[in-house]
């Protein structure tokens, strides 16, 4: 999508929108949210990628790598179990960090770009 001064455009007919539209009010077509913001996001795989991180911890690419291709960007709500506090431990240099998450996908070290073991906290036996 295009930006004309803090308004988006429409893709289909060029209408000026408000930027919280998902609809367009000329014709209609119904607006997707994609952003190109790579600010601290993976070039391959769009994860949040934290300020200290060398690889991203979701696929392992390193930081400044990848497609950079436009992603899809709304707030997403998400309901289910409640979270899980797992321990990481890189497999490679051993550097170890924490998630607290309802679904952990983490399976990189974010410091060598190694895979990493996975350890639930609440339950010490899984990995």
């Amino acid at each position: 999508m295009k930006k004309l001064f803090g308004f988006k455009t429409c893709p289909r007919c060029g209408n000026k929108l408000t930027p919280l539209s998902s609809r367009c009010h000329n014709c209609g077509a119904q607006l997707e949210f994609f952003s190109t913001d790579y600010n601290n996001r993976c070039g391959k795989c769009t994860a949040y990628i934290g300020t200290e991180d060398q690889y991203c911890r979701y696929c392992g690419a390193k930081r400044g790598e990848g497609e950079f291709k436009p992603y899809y960007d709304e707030p997403v709500c998400v309901y289910g179990p409640p979270p899980v506090n797992r321990l990481h431990i890189c497999n490679e240099c051993g550097y170890e960090w924490t998630t607290c998450a309802m679904i952990d996908e983490q399976r990189y070290c974010p410091k060598c770009g190694h895979t990493c073991k996975v350890i639930s906290e609440d339950d010490p036996d899984e990995e």
